[in-house]
């Protein structure tokens, strides 16, 4: 694991390539970009990135499929991706999270929170690549597998989380 965290941006617009690349200089990161999909893929397989920015509209092969694909991917199945699209509806943030991703950025991107959103995940990552390199960390694992599926578990049955669209 090198010091410098590989964040892969994959979107197919040129533009908005650069604008996220501009809204994260001087953060010490290594930036890797992919104009769609299956280049995406690919990149994500060669360099293990510490996190993925994801565009969902794009031709060829859209975020989700990308997304599903990436989780399917033995090397990335953990890799935090954070969608950033403009749609804003609730039916897309489900499907993405039905296909595995783990946060949502609506455009026009703010610089804050990108940067605040991208300093944090990798951090957590990393954490979590820590512990798991750890030699005996069964009892470890065990009990944070324990403590999501309880979280989880609370969400899903939570009546006081009610959908709005009823």
């Amino acid at each position: 694991m090198t010091d410098q965290p590989t964040i892969l941006i994959i979107d197919d617009n040129a533009s908005a390539r650069h604008v996220v690349e501009s809204m994260l200089t001087n953060m010490d990161l290594r930036l890797l970009f992919a104009a769609n999909g299956p280049d995406g893929l690919k990149e994500a397989a060669e360099n293990q990135p510490d996190l993925i920015l994801l565009d969902i509209m794009m031709p060829v092969m859209n975020g989700y499929e990308v997304c599903e694909k990436l989780r399917e991917a033995t090397k990335n199945t953990d890799v935090p991706i954070i969608m950033i699209t403009a749609l804003d509806d609730r039916a897309s943030r489900i499907q993405g999270i039905e296909c595995g991703a783990d946060d949502f950025l609506t455009k026009p991107l703010n610089r804050i929170e990108i940067r605040t959103r991208v300093e944090s995940i990798v951090r957590l990552n990393r954490i979590r690549k820590l512990l798991m390199q750890q030699p005996d960390n069964s009892q470890f694992q065990e009990s944070l597998k324990q403590a999501s599926d309880e979280t989880i578990d609370g969400w899903i049955h939570d009546p006081d989380c009610k959908d709005d669209s009823e």
